[in-house]
């Protein structure tokens, strides 16, 4: 508005509560389908602004950041068609997975809440259902509900779930669970052992085809995992994450990196279900994470134990924080947000140490390698008896050399 002068008029700056905003932001994302197509040959990608929303408030970002970003991200989402009240109690577990109906399960099970004591009934209830299917659309679904439920959002909750049940993808319950596996490390060091160049699986590029390809041709590497012993869920799974995380710390890939927001998002999830139904649930998280690892081409694990990485003592969590505020990345606002989160229960160098190194502030100085790689045993195999046979060739050389000139 122009004042009689000709000049602009000043008005008061509008002062927006971060809370407020958010709240209003995610009320409007809902009106977006959890995923989007960018590149087709890629597959559909999984739509993050309320999760990037989430951490961006949560790692202190201004209601003018929130929006901004907002703004951005949202450009490349896509509507989302009104349901047709199709899902009902009756077949609701008949369509899991068609990748349909995420309209009519999100109002299903809206409704379905209404008829139960409390949100934690129908998490354990469509849990049960879907608990072998958790790395559908590479763990988004299972990010989403942990975010929502971190957060203290029923229609967050009820978001993820009714993205589990839309993207459902499942890889086997257990069968025969024999529990001679003593330990994570011994698990991988077993999948990297039988890994074998597949042409066909690295040809795939979409994630989903490339775990509807694993689950089909390597379902014996899946029975492994139900060889694994888990005494105790909860430690279990912050044993795991520490090795996602260090997988990420040396490896950068992109689907690791959400077996890391992936874990953190189950442990949220576990206590709102039965404590009998702890183990098999992480037995079922525990198979999408090998597949994952598996068709990454099974990278080798650091030698590096979580509590001997450096201590970057300069890099204060305000500064990772406030960097990864700043960016356009979801995947960075994500990952620094779950570090930080997981740090503030384990007090780690290594999630200190990640989170650091993804907002871009550690040197290449600091960067943490593979240290000493596990190795394949049947690798392992074939160096020691060349060394071997190396050994006796020379042996045998000298005998000669020593014969021939004496």
């Amino acid at each position: 508005m122009l004042a009689s002068s000709g000049q602009p008029k000043s008005e008061a700056p509008v002062i927006l509560d971060s809370r407020a905003e958010l709240q209003n932001l995610l009320k409007k994302g809902r009106s977006y389908h959890p995923e989007y197509t960018m590149f087709p040959s890629l597959g559909p990608f999984s739509n993050h602004l309320a999760m990037a929303l989430v951490s961006l408030y949560e790692m202190g970002a201004t209601a003018e950041r929130l929006r901004e970003f907002n703004n951005v991200y949202g450009k490349n989402l896509e509507e989302l068609s009104p349901s047709k009240g199709f899902i009902d109690e009756k077949n609701w577990t008949f369509y899991l997975g068609f990748r349909l109906y995420y309209s009519d399960y999100r109002e299903f099970l809206s409704s379905w809440r209404q008829k139960m004591s409390s949100i934690d009934e129908l998490i354990a209830v469509v849990f049960s259902q879907v608990y072998d299917g958790v790395g559908a659309s590479a763990f988004h679904p299972l990010i989403l509900l942990g975010y929502g439920i971190d957060f203290g959002d029923d229609e967050l909750v009820l978001d993820g779930l009714a993205y589990l049940c839309y993207a459902y993808q499942p890889l086997g319950k257990s069968k025969n669970v024999t529990k001679n596996i003593d330990s994570l490390s011994e698990l991988f060091e077993l999948i990297r052992s039988k890994s074998i160049t597949h042409d066909d699986i690295w040809a795939l590029k979409s994630f989903r085809d490339k775990i509807s390809f694993f689950g089909e041709k390597e379902s014996s590497l899946l029975e492994v995992c139900d060889r694994v012993k888990i005494p105790f869920p909860a430690g279990f799974m912050d044993e795991l994450g520490d090795i996602s995380n260090q997988l990420y710390s040396t490896t950068d890939d992109f689907f690791v990196l959400h077996t890391v927001t992936g874990g953190r998002a189950l442990k949220l999830v576990l206590p709102h279900l039965r404590k009998e139904a702890h183990e098999e649930v992480v037995r079922g998280f525990l198979k999408a994470v090998v597949a994952s690892y598996y068709i990454q081409k099974s990278p080798p694990l650091t030698a590096l134990k979580p509590s001997h990485y450096p201590q970057l003592n300069w890099i204060t969590w305000d500064t990772i924080l406030s960097t990864a505020c700043l960016s356009d990345d979801e995947h960075v606002i994500k990952y620094v947000y779950t570090c930080w989160r997981e740090n503030k229960n384990r007090n780690s160098p290594l999630y200190h140490y990640c989170a650091a190194k993804k907002a871009k502030l550690v040197t290449p100085k600091d960067e943490v390698s593979v240290v000493a790689p596990s190795t394949p045993p049947s690798t392992r195999f074939v160096e020691q008896f060349s060394q071997v046979l190396v050994g006796v060739v020379a042996v045998g050389a000298i005998a000669y050399l020593v014969k021939r000139f004496k």
